[in-house]
Formats: structure tokens, sequence, C-alpha cells
């Protein structure tokens, strides 16, 4: 149960920028959310087939405030060579023009050793406990820049991706920018899980 708790912390160090307790956090200028429709896949853009590393599982639970909790998420290394280093990133498109990146929101990086052609986590999910489950901003501050008039409506796909690795050999892969997507950087944190 340590070593559950532990992990746990350090993935929310990793990935979140705060730990959420499900209460909303409010800002001085609210964002209104009501005519707001979120779908959650891992991501899937026709760049998807150059990306080394796939991911094979997104699952999320939205809070009743707003705050995005990733339940269980799972990569596979497709290259050849082991991968030490990730850099996970929510690409969020509208839902009908899945071309179109609106809004890239970097995670940060994590240490993450995949063999080639491995998973990532190898644990299975035990009852409600994932592996490397963490908490995501709340949803009014990570769609903040697509607010208009201090709403957000309309129907979006947030997708995670990878969109750099480091591999052991200190060679890199990045997947090219794309404007005109917003780009959003989280605070560079290196913990190792």
């Amino acid at each position: 149960m340590i070593r559950r708790s532990l992990l746990l912390a350090v993935m929310l160090t990793l990935l979140g920028n705060s730990v959420l307790t499900g209460q909303q956090i409010s800002s001085p200028a609210a964002i209104d959310l009501s005519d707001l429709h979120l779908s959650f896949l891992p991501f899937s853009d026709p760049k998807h087939e150059e990306m080394p590393v796939e991911v094979l599982k997104f699952v999320v639970d939205l809070g009743d405030a707003g705050n995005i909790w990733v339940h269980e998420w799972r990569l596979r290394n497709r290259s050849d060579k082991k991968i030490v280093k990730i850099y996970p990133t929510l690409f969020v498109c509208k839902e009908n023009d899945p071309e179109t990146i609106v809004l890239r929101h970097e995670l940060g990086y994590g240490r993450v050793p995949i063999g080639p052609g491995q998973p990532w986590p190898t644990q299975e999910c035990q009852g409600n406990w994932c592996p490397n489950a963490f908490a995501i901003i709340p949803t009014n501050l990570l769609l903040k820049p697509l607010a208009e008039n201090g709403k957000i409506e309309g129907n979006y796909v947030i997708s995670l991706g990878i969109d750099r690795v480091e591999y052991s050999d200190g060679t890199s892969w990045e997947l090219p920018a794309r404007p005109p997507a917003i780009l959003v950087k989280s605070r560079t944190r290196d913990v190792r899980p």
C-alpha cells in the first residue's frame, strides 16, 4: 500500500500541476462550461503512425467540478530502441474537425524506461487502483485559452499523445509542431517513477 501511495504521489508530481481535491478551483473570471461536451481518446492523428510511442489506452474520469483524473493510460514502444524519457501532451481538437489541433498542452516529462516493442506500465489495474493514475488541471484551466466571452462551448476531443521521446543511445524523436495550435507548457519536472 505504501508503494502504491508513493507511486501515485510521484505521478501526481510528474504530470499534474496540482493535487486536486474534487473541489472546483475558483478564479476571478469564472468560465462557463455548461455547453461544453468532452471526449477523451488516445491520440490518433495522421502523424500518429510516425510516433515511436503509441498510446494504447487513455481512460479519464471527469469529476463533478470539472477536474480531470487520468484513471488509466497505457503505452507501447513501437521503435527498435529503448526509450528512457517521454513527453506526454494533451491535444485538443473540435469533434467535427479532428484534423485541426486547436490546443497542445505539454504535461512535462517522465523518465520511463520502455524496451523495444514493450508495453508500459506492465502492472494491471486492481479494482479502482491503476498504475500511474494522475490528476490534470481542471477543465476550465486547461481550455481557458479557447474561451470566448467567458464561455467555452461545443464538442471537443482531448487526446493523449507522446510528442517527444529520448532514447538510451542519446538520440531523440519529436513530433513536428503544427500551427495554429495554442501551446501551453506545464512546469517541467524530472521525477523518476
